[in-house]
């Protein structure tokens, strides 16, 4: 999702002074960071560059790739732990940021997301292994600052000096593993651009300094685990909307146990959700604080 400089829709009675999932800021430190590498150079290419480059990448090819810049990129971000920790108050909700002001405004009032089956997105397409009733999360955090940006004084070239924030933190229901969500409004990146975009937040968030402060700071998570371990989902607004849109979503799909394969992938990563949600379920959410979604994948590789 884009994230415009100022929150939009806020009263300033509800203006917060620093959003709910803010993580307080570490100590500046440069730092390269391979999966994000990959995710800004495919956001370089057009959609339907992305497409056409489906047609001819295997899955297999992609796979790898993402999982070794996943791998060369997790735990990697540990600096210094000694930072002031900082309550978070469920009530004090910041917009989640989307290209429709008024779809962000509406989001506001999420606290849970759970998931339905519908038709499959292709016939010869593997929807996974968990089934929709399964897919049940809550709402945790939104606009999660995982790093912040380096004054400009201090940026080192070819460094990952700038701030990260992923759009939503969600926990598992029943059970106490975080969610790193990327939301994608109608008109935002593709399904296969978010899988690797979620896949560097998840990278960031599997670091152990940023694992602990999350789980502190956001509550009802269990203890820790090492190396940390959590969940990637993606929640997408029809982003079947054209041919090219169908067939990155296609090869999401067929991607996505492959990262959970991948020994160095599935220490850290339990599993991969892609969920879609309509105009009509944002509405219904408004009022219910549960965003139904249609499931488009779910995979999860046994322990």
């Amino acid at each position: 999702m884009t994230h415009p400089t100022q929150p939009r829709a806020l009263t300033p009675e509800r203006i917060p002074s620093k959003s709910p999932g803010y993580v307080e800021p570490i100590t500046e430190q440069a730092f390269t960071f391979p999966a994000f590498d990959l995710y800004r150079e495919l956001k370089e290419q057009t959609i339907t560059a992305r497409a056409e480059r489906s047609g001819s990448v295997l899955p297999a090819d992609d796979s790898k790739r993402i999982a070794d810049a996943f791998t060369n990129s997790a735990g990697k971000y540990s600096p210094p732990d000694s930072i002031v920790e900082e309550a978070f108050d469920p009530g004090n909700r910041a917009v989640l940021k989307a290209d429709d002001a008024r779809l962000a405004l509406r989001l506001q009032a999420v606290d849970r997301i759970s998931a339905i089956d519908r038709a499959p997105i292709h016939g010869s397409v593997e929807r996974g292994n968990l089934a929709a009733p399964t897919l049940k999360y809550l709402v945790c955090g939104y606009e999660v600052m995982l790093t912040r940006a380096l004054k400009e004084e201090n940026r080192v070239p070819g460094a990952e000096n700038y701030s990260h924030r992923v759009d939503l933190i969600l926990r598992a229901e029943n059970v106490g593993i975080p969610a790193v969500c990327e939301v994608k409004s109608r008109g935002d990146a593709d399904v296969f651009l978010a899988l690797v975009q979620a896949m560097a937040y998840a990278a960031f968030a599997c670091s152990p300094v940023v694992d602990r402060r999350l789980r502190a700071q956001l509550r009802g998570f269990e203890a820790s685990t090492t190396p940390p371990r959590l969940d990637v989902a993606l929640c997408v607004q029809h982003l079947r909307s054209s041919p090219e849109r169908t067939r990155l979503l296609e090869h999401a799909a067929a991607v996505a146990p492959l990262l959970l394969r991948a020994p160095d992938v599935a220490r850290s990563v339990r599993r991969i959700v892609c969920l879609d949600f309509s105009d009509s379920a944002v509405e219904e959410a408004s009022s219910t604080g549960e965003l139904v979604c249609e499931k488009l994948f779910a995979f999860e590789e046994p322990d």
